[in-house]
């Protein structure tokens, strides 16, 4: 008997494959294993689940990296521009992971899978960004590290503010704009109130399901390999679902009246160049921590290059 806390918003579509989720596990283990799922991070707030998951409280945990706790290396994915599509992010994961190269991870849990969001997208309420010089004066709510140093770098003020008190702050004007993916846009109805979404993609967000390590040391060969097997079928499935949604999402809120805006090459190489520094700072402060950062930027910029999903 197993809890898992889940940070997706009950009734959503992510909600209900999680839902399906624990339906597998049970099938796959033959119900040995049986997971109750709360959503809505109903077992308490994010930084005490986390803290939960590592000190055995809690058995497995979904959330999000910017919710809690310290994942420094995963800022590579999600620093603007380096890929285009949630599927890299998700290679890119997974490789390090293989490859021992993610202690932030595989030093506080079983990482069951991983789930990158839908593209991460600017959108505004009244002012219609045109070209990089339209950002400045702007307060542009973000979630990571990584966009309030893009925000910044583009001229305009980074706000951080929680996701459930996005939609008040921009009917309010408090913030003019804020970035996210598109399926989490509508789930939050954003399509309410903004006027204006930007089709260029600029990073993923990144999600995870994971098991408390001893839990997951304590379960014979035979569950582990199951868990295992089960939780990449999730995460194809996830994959396969979570691309259909972006479209889906965007469909939704163009229905409701939001002009998505297709920035010309010029404004796109601009917003590039005032954040192509990124990578390298990342790099240099990862190595500043003892961690090899100029390698893991450098692996992760070839398997972008290499990826069947960019090319």
């Amino acid at each position: 008997e197993m809890k898992l806390s889940s940070s997706q918003v009950t009734g959503s579509w992510l909600a209900d494959l999680f839902d399906e989720y624990a339906v597998m596990v049970d099938e796959a283990t033959n119900g040995r294993v049986k997971v109750t799922i709360y959503h809505d991070n109903a077992l308490g707030a994010p930084a005490d689940l986390y803290t939960m998951l590592t000190q055995g409280g809690l058995e497995i945990l979904n959330m999000g990296i910017a919710q809690a706790g310290e994942f420094p290396i995963t800022d590579i994915v999600q620093t603007p521009f380096l890929l285009t599509t949630p599927d890299t992010a998700g290679e890119i994961m997974w490789t390090l992971l293989d490859e021992g190269k993610l202690p932030e991870f595989s030093d506080n849990m079983h990482v069951l899978t991983f789930l990158p969001t839908d593209m991460q997208m600017f959108a505004t309420v009244d002012d219609k960004i045109e070209s990089i010089d339209d950002f400045k004066g702007l307060k542009i709510r973000a979630n990571s590290g990584q966009l309030i140093t893009a925000i910044e770098a583009l001229g305009a003020s980074a706000v951080s503010i929680t996701t459930t008190e996005v939609f008040l702050s921009l009917s309010q004007g408090v913030i003019d704009g804020a970035i996210s993916s598109p399926s989490a846009m509508t789930a939050f109805t954003w399509q309410d109130v903004c006027k204006y979404l930007y089709a260029t993609p600029i990073c993923t967000g990144m999600n995870y399901i994971g098991m408390n390590l001893d839990e997951w040391n304590s379960l014979p060969a035979d569950l582990q390999e199951a868990m295992d097997k089960v939780s990449r079928e999730f995460y194809d499935m996830y994959m396969v679902k979570n691309n259909e949604m972006q479209q889906e999402s965007i469909d939704t809120m163009v229905a409701a009246g939001v002009e998505v805006v297709e920035w010309d090459d010029a404004t796109v190489q601009a917003i590039k160049d005032a954040t192509s520094s990124m990578l390298g700072d990342l790099a240099e402060s990862l190595n500043a921590q003892g961690i090899d950062g100029t390698g893991l930027v450098n692996e992760a910029q070839e398997i972008v290059a290499n990826s069947q999903f960019e090319n």
